[in-house]
């Protein structure tokens, strides 16, 4: 049971914390007239949960180095997008989620309207979050975006099923924050972790891809965002094929076995995994559906020409010999 009480009180006290917090604009280099806000919560932080308010507000247009999501607990805000001379209103109980290096700026919070902020670095979402956005490619891709274009300007704005309980984890983000102890920043993460899966499922939702496309379309699309797991009999049963009906149609309409697709997926989003993240060579090669790093080695040297962790130092715009 959600203690209110404690709720209030926790809330409150971030309110209070928030317009104390290193609010320095810095330059951008090579960017002039541009501003960046750098991670202002202490340094042995990876999670911050923030409730924007007071002389902080409003903000004016910059950009920040860590992913953040801001949910509209009770009442509408009004923020600076991509554009900085495009408002967006973000509804009660919708949330804006935010890349490194986003333009953002808050315009307006009315008074009795109260944001929930969620930051997290860069090397912890990389590292402990990544797998849960993978589950579709171009979640991923949108996560994964500001590594290879730091300022990609893009955002998320996404209105969570009544049924998710979102409003509850963060209720207990916020009371956790406000009243930290030795064991906080571990469990912060993990209830990160459980908003962003709601978070991925809701843009799944919002997103069914793009409609009037043939079965064989919708079937390299599921396998491009399962490629850690996809299997020819799993993929039967999830569209109710025979497997050798489903196998002989990828064929007649890509003119590629399930395999050959399969793998050069696989390869794929390893080679945006190497490129765009700092994550190890043995993580990728798990999330891409290799339980042995050798053979994964093998398949992608026989894809690229050259090994997983050259590739990470060199131009992989390359074809992969994979066809």
């Amino acid at each position: 049971m959600l203690d209110e009480k404690g709720l209030s009180a926790a809330m409150a006290d971030l309110a209070g914390r928030f317009p104390a917090y290193d609010w320095v604009y810095r330059d951008v280099p090579g960017r002039p007239g541009e501003t960046y806000f750098s991670w202002y919560a202490p340094e042995d932080e990876q999670v911050q949960i923030a409730v924007p308010g007071g002389s902080a507000l409003p903000e004016r247009y910059h950009h920040q180095d860590f992913f953040f999501l801001n949910y509209a607990w009770r009442g509408d805000f009004q923020t600076l997008s991509n554009d900085p001379n495009h408002p967006t209103t973000v509804h009660e109980g919708e949330i804006y989620v935010g890349q490194p290096f986003t333009g953002y700026g808050l315009l307006a919070l009315p008074e009795g309207s109260v944001i929930i902020g969620v930051h997290i670095r860069p090397e912890a979402f990389f590292r402990s979050f990544l797998p849960v956005v993978s589950s579709s490619d171009r979640l991923l891709r949108f996560f994964i975006d500001p590594e290879r274009d730091r300022f990609s300007s893009d955002y998320l704005l996404l209105s969570p099923d009544d049924s998710m309980p979102v409003r509850e984890l963060l209720a207990a983000m916020v009371v956790e924050y406000a009243n930290p102890r030795a064991d906080t920043q571990p469990l912060l993460t993990s209830l990160a972790l459980a908003l962003l899966m709601y978070v991925a499922r809701q843009y799944a939702a919002e997103n069914p891809g793009v409609g009037g496309r043939g079965a064989a379309d919708a079937i390299v699309e599921y396998m491009g965002n399962h490629v850690g797991d996809v299997t020819l009999s799993g993929l039967a049963e999830r569209f109710g094929y025979h497997p050798n009906y489903l196998s002989g149609m990828l064929r007649r309409e890509t003119g590629k076995t399930f395999s050959q697709i399969a793998a050069r997926q696989r390869m794929e989003r390893a080679r945006l995994l190497l490129s765009s993240t700092t994550l190890p060579v043995e993580d990728v090669s798990r999330m891409v559906g290799y339980a042995d790093t050798s053979n994964f080695y093998k398949a992608f040297r026989a894809a690229f020409g050259m090994s997983p962790r050259a590739a990470r130092g060199a131009d992989v715009r390359i074809r992969p010999v994979i066809d």
